[in-house]
């Protein structure tokens, strides 16, 4: 008998799956059979698989499978034209030159020999960030402006696989190689990361055959967000000496939520209570404010930190306007001391005004009546100055004030009690 060969294509399977290897064991012609088919693989001298039909038709043949090789995972289903040896599951070890020997009873031997490649998949990838941390659904959190390295390694499979990561549908990264210890790595750079970049999904996936899913790890990037705005959101207004007053201040931006504190000058001054938004992202701070005389003009801020970043803040200002009624001092001229006022002496009031807003009306009083200008009396009035020429030691004698009036109120100033001295005979 002669014999012939016939080169088929390798075939691929992959470890725990099916395959089936096909071996065409149809007669040249209708009057022939099928005597015989053997398997064999590689270099084995005796077969793996065999079936024995010298005796009875195909259909009715005896099959025998070698123990400790196929064992009862390998089964011949003869189908026409074309039968199959159908090996589940596939371990790593069945890939090789496989060669079906079918022998007729006329017709000359056939030889088929086709190539079985086994691939092992990848059992798992693992990722890790710069710190070596293994990394399973959220990384970071990670400073906004911050660079950072993110490695893939794929573990197991045969051939190796190609490592890539994904950014949603797009290859944000391709590139990848070999460590020492045989792994399969892809390291991808993340430069300066912004706020859109918050919560963005990467996946890295390895992959050595399309027969099944990629092996993957999906994260999402999570955020330390910079304060984006602050602002005193309360209505810039005046206020009233001694009222109470509710001021609000709001950030938004931050991650984790701002911390916001509250500024008189540089004096740090104790908020009445917070809120946040439910996601965090807005702060709403608010502070009970009663404003004294003395914070007119002052700078009240309210400002803006993360603890992430110790050196940025941001910084809203209002500059105080304190309304208050007018107050006032009364004193004598440089020169005079009232308690030594001789009778004829010239004596000069001046009344001094601290009034927000500025006062309308501003008179003087005599024994708590008003005084006017009175030349024949030697009296001379000018708003906030009081001049008294040659004073008598009975005309001019007594208590002496001024007042002043703003929308806020009338002030007095103290009294001052003028005594005159008669001039000795």
């Amino acid at each position: 008998m002669f014999s012939t060969l016939i080169d088929f294509p390798a075939y691929s399977a992959v470890v725990g799956g099916v395959i089936a290897l096909p071996c065409n064991v149809t007669p040249p012609s209708y009057d022939d059979g099928v005597s015989l088919v053997l398997w064999y693989r590689d270099d084995t001298g005796n077969p793996i698989y065999s079936v024995d039909a010298r005796t009875t038709h195909l259909d009715n043949a005896k099959h025998f499978s070698a123990t400790e090789i196929l064992g009862t995972r390998g089964v011949f289903n003869i189908t026409y034209p074309m039968a199959y040896m159908r090996i589940n599951p596939v371990k790593a070890n069945d890939g090789g030159e496989y060669r079906c020997r079918v022998d007729f009873r006329r017709a000359r031997t056939v030889n088929r020999i086709l190539k079985l490649n086994v691939i092992v998949p990848v059992s798992k990838v693992v990722v890790f960030d710069d710190a070596g941390n293994r990394i399973s659904d959220i990384a970071g959190p990670f400073n906004e402006d911050s660079s950072v390295n993110l490695t893939c390694d794929s573990e197991g499979g045969n051939p190796p696989p190609v490592v890539k990561w994904w950014r949603g549908s797009s290859i944000a990264d391709e590139s990848y190689f070999t460590t020492p210890k045989g792994l399969i790595r892809n390291v991808i750079q993340l430069p300066k990361l912004s706020r859109d970049d918050l919560m963005m999904v990467l996946t890295c996936q390895a992959s050595n055959t399309n027969l099944t899913v990629p092996a993957s790890q999906t994260i999402a990037i999570d955020l330390n967000l910079k304060p984006k705005e602050v602002r005193i959101i309360t209505p810039a207004h005046n206020m009233s000496a001694g009222d109470r007053v509710e001021l609000v201040c709001q950030s938004s931006g931050s991650r984790p939520p701002a911390k916001i504190q509250w500024w008189k000058g540089s004096t740090q001054v104790d908020s009445s209570g917070e809120s946040a938004s439910d996601d965090g992202s807005v702060t709403t701070n608010f502070l009970a404010f009663v404003p004294s005389v003395d914070d007119n003009g002052k700078r009240l801020s309210c400002s803006a930190t993360n603890l992430q970043f110790p050196d940025f803040q941001l910084q809203d200002n209002w500059t105080l306007n304190v309304l208050y009624a007018p107050l006032l001092s009364l004193i004598l001229g440089a020169s005079i001391q009232h308690q030594e006022i001789l009778e004829g002496s010239d004596v000069y009031f001046e009344c001094n005004i601290q009034a927000n807003p500025a006062v309308s009306e501003i008179g003087w009083l005599y024994n708590e009546q008003p005084l006017s200008s009175e030349s024949s009396a030697g009296i001379q009035v000018r708003n906030n100055s009081l001049f008294i020429r040659r004073i008598g030691a009975k005309a001019h004698r007594g208590k002496y004030q001024c007042f002043a009036v703003n929308s806020q109120g009338r002030g007095e100033s103290e009294v001052v009690n003028l005594k005159v001295q008669c001039k000795s005979a």
